[in-house]
Parts: C-alpha cells; sequence; structure tokens
C-alpha cells in the first residue's frame, strides 16, 4: 500500500527533498554496489539503489528504504524501525510551501527545512555533491531520529535530501555517499559538474549514444553517464554494454558545457583493453579530432580501473567523447560505468578560442 502523508508532515519532508532508507545490518551496508537505477514519474530526477530495496512514489514525495517497514515510517503514525533508515525526494514544485524561493541559495534553503522542522544546527559545506551544497545534522523536533539534512546545488535548482536514520544507525556513509553521487536531475547531472580551485570544470556526461545497447535498462547508453556507480570489476548492470560483446562499437558521450578539455577519464568495470581510439568534438561546429596514443591495450588498466587521456593538443572547446572499441581484441564485453571529461571552460577564456580544422568529420 503506498504510504499517505498528513499535511504537518508533508510540510516537513517535502523540503527535505530526499530521504534513503538503508538497512542496518553490516552486509547490506558493506556493499556499495548500486544495480538498480530508477527515474521518477515526472522525469525530474533519477538516481542508483541497492539490490533488494523498495520505492514508493506518491504524491509529492518519493521514498526508499530497504523494507516495506521502512517505507511505512513515511507515515507520522508509524516508527522507523531501529537500524533502518528512511529517505525521500520531493518535487521541486512543493518547495515554496516550505517558504524556499525559487532563487534561494542552499543554506537558505536549508534554514528554511531546519525552522520547519523546529530544530537548531550548524549548515555546513557538503563536500559529496556540486559546489555549493549543504548539510547539516540534527535530532528532535518533527522527528525524534537521528538526521541529516542535504541540499544539492544543481545549476538552476536544489535537490534537498532527509536522511532519517533509525535510533541504531549502522555505517550508512558509503551507501548514502554512493547513491548521492549517482544522482542526476533534469536539466543537469547529479553532483558532478564543479570547478576546481584552479577554474577547471569537472564534468560527467548529461547524454549518451552509440552502436547500441544490451537493453533498454541495464547496461544501456544512460548507464555511463552520470558519475561512477559501479565499484566492483564485473558483469553489473550500471555500466554500459554493447549488444554483443565480440565486434566493434563506439559509445559517445555529451556534456553540457564546451571547455578546453585537459583530461579525459574512462571508468572501466569490465574486460578492459578494447578501446582501440577516442575521439573529442563540438555539437555546434561539427569539428572532430581523433587523440593520439588514445587506445588502451588489454594490461594497461586494471578492472576496475580509469583510463586516464591528455587532450591537450585540441585548440577547439569541446563538448562530446566518443570511444571506439575492437572488442573482439578481449573477446568480451568492455563494459564502461562513467567518463569525465576536465577542462576550462569557454566562458572562462580571456579571449576568443582559435578553432582548428577537424582531422575527420562528425559523421558518428
Amino acid at each position: 500500500m503506498r504510504n499517505r502523508f498528513r499535511p504537518a508532515l508533508l510540510l516537513t519532508i517535502v523540503a527535505l527533498g530526499l530521504s534513503f532508507a538503508l538497512s542496518g545490518s553490516a552486509p547490506a551496508l558493506a556493499q556499495p554496489s548500486l544495480p538498480n537505477r530508477y527515474t521518477s514519474e515526472d522525469g525530474w530526477i533519477t538516481f542508483g539503489y541497492p539490490k533488494g530495496w523498495m520505492i514508493d512514489e506518491y504524491g509529492s514525495a518519493i521514498n526508499l528504504g530497504p523494507s516495506q517497514e521502512a517505507l511505512d515510517a513515511a507515515n507520522p503514525d508509524v516508527a522507523l524501525p531501529t537500524g533502518q533508515i528512511l529517505i525521500q525526494f520531493a518535487q521541486p514544485l512543493t518547495l515554496p510551501d516550505m517558504g524556499i524561493e525559487p532563487n534561494a541559495t542552499p543554506e537558505e534553503a536549508a534554514q528554511a527545512v531546519l525552522t520547519a522542522i523546529g530544530v537548531v544546527s550548524e549548515i555546513v559545506p557538503y563536500d559529496g555533491g556540486p559546489e555549493g551544497s549543504v548539510t547539516a545534522s540534527f535530532a528532535g523536533g518533527a522527528w525524534d531520529d537521528p538526521s541529516q539534512l542535504i541540499v544539492l546545488n544543481f545549476p538552476g535548482q536544489l535537490a534537498l535530501i532527509a536522511v532519517r536514520i533509525g535510533h541504531t544507525p549502522g555505517d550508512y556513509e558509503p551507501v548514502l555517499s554512493a547513491i548521492v553521487e549517482s544522482i542526476e536531475v533534469a536539466g543537469g547531472v547529479g553532483a558532478l559538474a564543479t570547478l576546481d580551485a584552479d577554474g577547471l570544470l569537472h564534468q560527467w556526461a548529461s547524454d549518451a549514444d552509440g552502436t547500441s545497447q544490451y537493453s533498454e535498462t541495464s547496461w544501456n547508453f544512460q548507464q555511463a553517464t552520470g558519475a561512477p556507480d559501479t565499484f566492483e570489476c564485473g558483469d553489473i548492470v550500471t555500466a554500459w554494454a554493447s549488444a554483443t560483446g565480440t565486434g566493434e562499437d563506439y559509445l559517445v558521450l555529451y556534456y553540457d558545457t564546451p571547455v578546453l578539455a585537459t583530461e579525459i577519464n574512462i571508468h572501466q568495470t569490465y574486460n578492459p583493453g578494447a578501446i582501440v581510439s577516442v575521439e573529442v568534438g563540438n555539437r555546434a561546429t561539427g569539428e572532430t579530432l581523433v587523440l593520439p596514443d588514445s587506445a588502451d591495450p588489454p594490461g594497461n588498466t586494471g578492472c576496475p580501473g580509469v583510463f586516464t587521456l591528455d587532450p591537450g593538443i585540441v585548440t577547439f572547446p569541446v563538448d562530446t567523447v566518443l570511444i571506439n572499441l575492437d572488442q573482439s581484441i578481449t573477446g568480451s564485453w568492455n563494459e564502461i560505468d562513467a567518463v569525465e571529461m576536465v577542462g576550462l571552460p569557454v566562458e572562462a577564456l580571456p579571449e576568443p578560442v582559435a578553432t582548428a580544422e577537424a582531422t575527420q568529420p562528425a559523421s558518428k
């Protein structure tokens, strides 16, 4: 049965945006693999979650937990079982009900939520999300359980996460971090577009395409977007795989902000050794360039492992990465979990970028 919320509870959890329910048992919490992926009914948010967990989307909230008992605790008349966690997402349109203005900062949004709950807590930076994200830990007020509020600072919008923990919380942090890093929202990739101290933008792909995908859900193109969510070497559904594992294929990654690329990091989680070349391109101009020495032969990258390229010779802004594979080399699927592109944003350049002639057409 779907959980139904009283107005008072809805006022509390809607602004919290997202809360997670984790089992208190050590085996479930020790393994941060997220083989499943969920997209909200309106397409606003998508995230990975562990095997065996349950999801209930009703009205303005999404409940995520390891058991029906955890989900039931979204009802104010039901206690959260000891040792579990309840997590809920709130739809963006409900945030004004908490007094959160459309252009509110993460700190302002967090303070509005804490005020509604009736608690006082220090709001501090949250390192596991986009730059500017914040968090606060508390107990009391509307909830007696130890709780954590996380406000993720996505471009143009906020995603609020409430983590309500049973009275005997387990070591849930690795799983929580993995779930938060897997979040993607419409118009941007979750936790995954940040500027470092040198002014370089670190981006994960917001979309993907290619010759083929193993299925429409598991091992599909979207499994290669966003931050890594596959943390073991193996044939795991949260990474992209082609329809067959014995021929030539390519995977194309698309990024929201063109940059002068300084580094490309390809996260491989099964049978590395099939990448024969990597290209970069610009969708607006059609320019492309095959990076020299961009093959990743067998034995070069571990499993799981990251194949790092230096695209420093590229003189035009790029927003695509195309990875060519020949899986006859390895005789099985080469699975790719995520591809990070690092570079200087075009708007940060002191003068217009000089473009270079493409060395081959952008036909793929």
